[in-house]
């Protein structure tokens, strides 16, 4: 039976899991490039080439289909990454880890 004083360390536990586990599955597998070159593309689009309309706003994989703070969000880790993915993996990680709290 858990008191209510346990709550506290079963949220550090899991947390403290949550962040293991995704620091392991990042050193195994360096990088996962799930749309990472279109969205690279996209941003490219609107902020390199002033483009728009979102018709006009599209990457190897199709159109631009999430809303603009989706393009600034992504021109920022761009600009904090270099545009590599790899680099941007522990910043997602790190916003998956926040997200559990």
């Amino acid at each position: 039976r858990w008191a209510a004083e346990s709550w506290p360390v079963c949220i550090c536990l899991l947390v403290v899991g949550e962040a293991a586990l995704t620091s392991a599955i990042i050193w195994r597998r360096a990088y996962t490039e799930i749309d990472w070159s279109t969205y690279m593309e996209q941003v490219s689009r609107v902020l390199d080439d002033g483009e728009r309309d979102y018709g006009a706003i599209r990457g190897e994989q199709g159109p631009l289909v999430y809303p603009a703070g989706f393009v600034w969000l992504y021109g920022a880790l761009r600009r904090a990454t270099g545009g590599v993915v790899a680099a941007a993996q522990p910043i997602f990680a790190t916003m998956l880890v926040a997200d559990t709290l």
